[in-house]
């Protein structure tokens, strides 16, 4: 009976994760005229989500700073790769030039290569963002417990 129970449970959160990130897509792709108005969409876009049980908030914050350090390694992986495809060398020539490089090493090519000084760029890009809403419990009647 646990194992059922589990694989109805992971059915249902399947459906709500797509749900969730389908819908997000399509607001995304519909509102990005409001906020960058000046660029054109190019390609469609894709997101990465996940749908995770903590036992206590504790463990939550530790997996969201984790989540947030692995953030932030990709995009200045993400930010130096595609500067050296700008300047001319190919994806694969890119991906060379960075294989086993350290964190160090990428802001120093971003720097003395682009002017880009990493640390500087927005918190937002360097290290992602995250919601977090606390679920509210709410009374027979419909008010909200204190």
């Amino acid at each position: 009976m646990k194992e059922e129970a589990r694989r109805e449970a992971e059915a249902e959160a399947s459906k709500i994760l797509s749900a969730i990130v389908s819908l997000f897509s399509s607001v995304y792709v519909t509102k990005w005229k409001d906020y960058f108005c000046q660029m054109e969409l190019r390609f469609a876009p894709s997101f990465q989500s996940r749908i995770i049980t903590c036992a206590s908030m504790e463990v939550l914050q530790a997996y969201l700073t984790w989540r947030q350090k692995d953030c932030h390694v990709q995009n200045q992986c993400n930010t130096c790769l595609w500067m050296l495809i700008k300047s001319g060398n190919s994806e694969r020539e890119a991906q060379e030039v960075l294989k086993g490089t350290g964190k160090q090493e990428r802001n120093e090519l971003l720097f003395q290569q682009f002017g880009i000084n990493y640390k500087k760029l927005p918190p937002m890009f360097r290290q992602g963002s995250c919601v977090l809403r606390r679920a509210k419990r709410f009374k027979s009647e419909g008010t909200p417990f204190s």
